[in-house]
């Protein structure tokens, strides 16, 4: 493609941003819109719960402790006698303005119940953070691959054939945990490409809040710090520090510079950069610790203090691999393809970016695979890797350019994935794991994997849990809760349609242009 100048490539690439920003907004209602509709009651687990409690103190009662309750096993007691929530802070953070916004209509509609409200308000926080997520994807496949309409494929495909879909009606802090892991190899993509200190600064701030919502993000922060200073770089930095150091006479020996370079220009540009990333991150890094120290006198364990690694290694990878009730290859089945996507990324020229999602895939597997609870507690799939999810979608766009078999074969996979998180979505995981009541059956045993279960639920009349809550109950008239179902399904229609013509047109666009945006 050849490069734009003057009045005609002004225009061109301001249509081209117009455009994207129209198919960002796109990306977003489609995806809140039918979330909304998706959603159920309540938060469905005490790990919410202890979380939205978390919340409710800080606005509240001005302080981090909950009141300790027997239903609320995840408030840990403290140092102090009272009881934490054993998450992090970032997600009772994050969720305090609906809790603000409960408080509010609950003061403008008398007669409302303000405990419902809140029940109601609070737990749609992942049915924004996932949109949001499903749109950086967008923009991340974008520029990976130069391609609007791919971009909007992956996104789809992540946002309806992952386990994002079941897990933004779910309170579990893994949503914004994704979120924040994929905001910050964004940043540092973006950075990589045009050098600006503020993508670093971005990606600093999101690596930290990510360790900030849960703890176990931490272990990925070498990643990205290798990924942003790359080897050879770290190299020319620490042999110029050496050389700096030494005496003049040795300095030619231990780092000969090139006569047009300017090393202390450039260890000074490293530098910067350096504190630019790592300075956010580690002011949240800081919170957390200090939190934890506080509230149960550990700096790293937090109200995991008596808990560990006990899982034999293999059970684990096992049970995340290959059980018929946890195995990610199972619960997303578009997975299965994953090793061949990041082969074809990594082969696609994007080398440091496939190791960067492999690296990350891999921690994350070996590190909840000796958890003692391996399996997530009660919840639908392999909860714990629901974060890297982006990172095994990303890579499969390198996939798509081939024949005809190769199409067809991924969307089986791609509409296969859909129904089972359509399979979570519908039926209230609770209510089959009540049923059975036997997690190693619920694990181990294929005839009682939530799949079939869920399956045979739906079939047979089970309760379906696709309520956005007793709105009537709350006050609201009746009509109000059917014009908000009837909206939010014009959205998913209505951006559905704007999505199909703009990747048709976008597709149109970049076939015919000479330019390249």
């Amino acid at each position: 493609m050849r490069s734009t100048s003057g009045w005609e490539g002004f225009v061109f690439s301001m249509t081209m941003r117009n455009s994207k920003r129209r198919t960002v907004w796109l990306v977003f209602l489609f995806f809140v819109g039918l979330y909304l509709l998706s959603v159920g009651e309540g938060v469905y687990s005490t790990d919410g719960e202890t979380m939205l409690q978390t919340t409710s103190s800080i606005v509240d009662r001005h302080q981090l402790a909950v009141r300790c309750r027997s239903r609320l096993p995840n408030a840990v007691r403290g140092l102090d006698g009272r009881c934490y929530g054993r998450y992090g802070l970032g997600q009772p953070l994050i969720a305090i303005p609906l809790y603000l916004l409960a408080r509010g209509i609950n003061t403008l509609l008398r007669g409302t119940d303000y405990a419902a409200l809140v029940f109601l308000f609070v737990p749609r926080l992942n049915q924004i953070i996932t949109p949001v997520t499903c749109v950086l994807l967008f923009s991340f496949a974008s520029r990976l691959y130069r391609s609007a309409r791919l971009g909007i494929g992956l996104a789809l495909v992540y946002g309806l054939g992952t386990m994002a879909w079941p897990y933004a009606k779910f309170y579990f802090s893994e949503p914004l945990s994704a979120f924040c892991l994929l905001a910050t190899a964004y940043f540092l993509f973006v950075f990589r490409e045009q050098g600006k200190l503020k993508q670093l600064v971005l990606a600093g701030v999101f690596l930290g809040y990510a360790s900030l919502t849960k703890l176990s993000s931490v272990v990925v922060v070498p990643l990205f710090l290798a990924y942003s200073l790359p080897i050879d770089s770290a190299l020319r930095s620490f042999r110029s520090i050496v050389s700096r150091a030494t005496p003049f006479r040795w300095r030619l020996s231990i780092s000969p510079a090139p006569k047009d370079s300017q090393i202390a220009g450039y260890r000074i540009c490293s530098l910067t950069r350096l504190l630019a990333f790592v300075a956010p991150a580690v002011f949240f890094l800081v919170i957390t610790f200090l939190y934890s120290y506080y509230a149960f006198g550990h700096l790293l364990a937090g109200g995991y203090h008596e808990e560990g690694w006990t899982t034999p290694l293999y059970l684990g990878l096992y049970g995340f691999l290959l059980s018929p009730g946890k195995s990610l290859l199972l619960f997303v089945p578009l997975t299965i393809v994953a090793p061949l996507g990041l082969v074809a990324f990594y082969k696609a020229g994007y080398k440091g970016e496939a190791v960067l999602f492999t690296a990350i895939f891999g921690i994350y597997l070996l590190l909840h695979a000796g958890w003692w609870s391996w399996y997530g507690g009660w919840s639908w799939g392999p909860r714990f890797l629901v974060p890297i999810l982006p990172f095994l979608i990303l890579p499969l766009g390198a996939l798509w350019p081939g024949g005809t078999a190769r199409h067809v074969s991924l969307v089986a996979l791609i509409v296969i994935s859909i129904f089972v998180q359509f399979l979570g979505v519908v039926i209230d995981f609770n209510q089959y794991m009540l049923l059975i009541n036997d997690l190693t059956k619920l694990l181990f045993i294929p005839e009682y994997s939530p799949l079939v279960g869920h399956l045979q639920l739906l079939l047979g009349g089970g309760e379906l849990d696709l309520s956005a809550g007793d709105l009537v109950a709350l006050g609201l008239p009746e009509l109000a809760v059917h014009v908000f179902h009837v909206v939010c399904f014009m959205l998913v229609v209505g951006a559905g349609v704007a999505l199909w013509r703009a990747a048709s047109r976008q597709q149109r666009v970049f076939a015919s242009s000479e330019y390249e945006c």
